[in-house]
């Protein structure tokens, strides 16, 4: 099999995906308008996220109408994708404000309950997806499988094609019903040899090594960062930055992940561009910085941004 095109795969609409992203960027900036105001020190960067929501999307509707700016499109995406991403992370830490007095047990931090509701909400939200649209995890297969044939003879491009295959199998689109381009998927074999030549094998072998050190460092840095923030205040466990950073790691990679999805499935960016590995570090590190700040702020520090 040949490489599966996502964007023949969904069938998008440009026209109708700008339309969406509008609409979805209008949703979200009504609501960090509108929502009470839990953070005193975020809450210029609340304001500002939700009016570059509503510029951005502006400033990409126009760029698809203008034959002459259509780098614009490109260039506007990290800014579409951290405002939408910071914008849900604040959603969360209001929950977690507004129902922290209700648990009165354990007595967590706000930031941490709100964490805790966005890991839970991006999960549920996915299972809500896919029940109604089916195509979450067909998405998931094809590129999953994508990057197999990208990494062939190595344990990433096993690990992948695991992967799109487990995708297609938990989909709850009926099999009768997949796109001729998936159908294939499930029989091929991972352990087949391959014809992928020595050099291939090797830049594929470093090229899944510095993926694993990326991942590594965007989950680590979550660590670190709490755990700086806890060495400034007596009272924090070691627990408890152990739980905050493993929360805050998955939080915001679960949110790049799903709004990676809702704008390449429904939005003007091809899915494979909104978030490569470059962009998605600096994407992670953005977000962890504002929560930090937050935080420390709620720990009582003098942080500002």
């Amino acid at each position: 099999m040949t490489h599966i095109s996502l964007e023949e795969l969904l069938e998008i609409d440009r026209e109708a995906a700008i339309d969406y992203e509008i609409t979805f960027a209008a949703l979200l900036a009504t609501a960090l308008l509108t929502i009470p105001d839990v953070s005193p020190i975020l809450h210029p960067v609340v304001v500002a996220s939700a009016f570059l929501l509503l510029a951005v999307t502006l400033i990409r509707r126009m760029a698809f109408l203008n034959p002459y700016s259509k780098d614009l499109l490109k260039r506007t995406t990290p800014p579409l994708v951290i405002s939408t991403a910071f914008g849900l992370l604040y959603i969360g830490l209001v929950f977690g404000t507004f129902t922290q007095s209700h648990i009165p047990i354990i007595e967590p931090r706000a930031s941490t309950l709100g964490l805790l509701y966005t890991v839970v909400f991006v999960l549920g939200s996915v299972l809500l997806y896919e029940a109604i649209f089916r195509d979450f995890f067909l998405l998931i297969a094809a590129f999953a499988y994508n990057i197999h044939l990208d990494h062939r003879g190595t344990l990433l491009g096993r690990l992948a094609l695991r992967l799109s295959q487990k995708s297609l199998a938990t989909s709850l689109l009926p099999e009768h019903e997949w796109p001729v381009e998936v159908q294939e998927i499930p029989s091929v074999n991972r352990h087949s040899p391959s014809d992928v030549s020595l050099r291939d094998r090797v830049v594929n072998v470093i090229g899944t090594f510095l993926g694993a050190m990326g991942m590594t460092l965007i989950f680590g840095l979550a660590f670190a960062g709490f755990y700086i923030l806890a060495s400034m205040v007596a009272s924090q466990s070691l627990l408890s930055v152990i739980i905050d950073g493993m929360l805050l790691a998955i939080a915001v990679n679960f949110l790049i992940v799903s709004i990676r999805f809702l704008y390449g499935r429904y939005g003007q960016t091809p899915y494979v561009k909104i978030a490569p590995p470059k962009r998605y570090i600096y994407y992670s590190l953005i977000l962890y910085v504002l929560y930090f700040v937050h935080v420390g702020f709620e720990l009582g520090l003098s942080l500002s941004l």
